[in-house]
């Protein structure tokens, strides 16, 4: 997994140096979400997301969708551990048990139109392997899926309705919903994630700050 792909809370800070980009690096690892509660803004679907778990009632396929560095990735990343978490939470995930551990394997995106990419997916979920080293719910996540031609989307149409039944949820992320066909977004529990707003990044920023014992 590329450092883009866990890096998706975005300051908006102007970067002049090598030393600069280094430290914001750092800094970005060190205070990535891991729960849901370090999501910054999206109450709502934060809470409705956890409730799902909880409850244990998931749609097969849900769809993020909002601009970039607006939580989408993070929340997937939660959601996927916390669904498989071992421990004693029902909807947090520990980041030390088992099944965490064994979730984060599953997050590999799949990006772009190509689809050598779906077949990939066919073949993983057909892996012995695969659906031994993770017995609970295997999620996978298709990132960018607006770069999808229209023979992807009907591959991956086929690709869901095989799995009918089983314990493969799919989360589809963008940040154009209005391109994804309305027989894909039909069957999708859905999540809007708007821009943060001024005081929320105020609100991250300032705990971030505190914790580097800076005022």
């Amino acid at each position: 997994m590329s450092q883009d792909d866990i890096l998706d809370f975005s300051f908006g800070l102007s970067l002049h140096s090598e030393v600069d980009i280094l430290l914001n690096t750092n800094i970005s690892h060190k205070y990535q979400p891991k729960l849901f509660q370090d999501i910054a803004g999206h109450e709502i679907a934060i809470k409705a997301i956890s409730k799902s778990i909880e409850k244990k009632k998931l749609a097969r396929l849900y769809l993020f969708h909002g601009s970039n560095g607006t939580g989408k990735t993070s929340t997937t990343r939660i959601f996927t551990m916390a669904l498989n978490c071992q421990s004693t939470s029902h909807t947090k995930a520990c980041w030390s048990c088992r099944g965490c551990s064994r979730s984060l394997y599953v997050m590999g995106f799949c990006s772009g139109s190509r689809i050598p990419g779906l077949e990939r997916i066919k073949t993983l979920l057909h892996s012995t392997s695969f659906t031994q080293a993770i017995p609970g719910f295997k999620v996978l996540i298709i990132k960018d899926c607006h770069y999808f031609n229209a023979e992807a989307w009907s591959e991956l149409l086929g690709i869901t309705d095989q799995e009918r039944g089983s314990k493969v949820v799919f989360v589809l992320v963008t940040t154009d919903a209005s391109i994804v066909p309305i027989n894909i977004s039909s069957r999708c529990h859905k999540f809007c994630f708007l821009k943060l707003k001024d005081e929320e990044i105020t609100h991250k920023l300032a705990k971030i700050l505190s914790c580097e014992g800076s005022t």
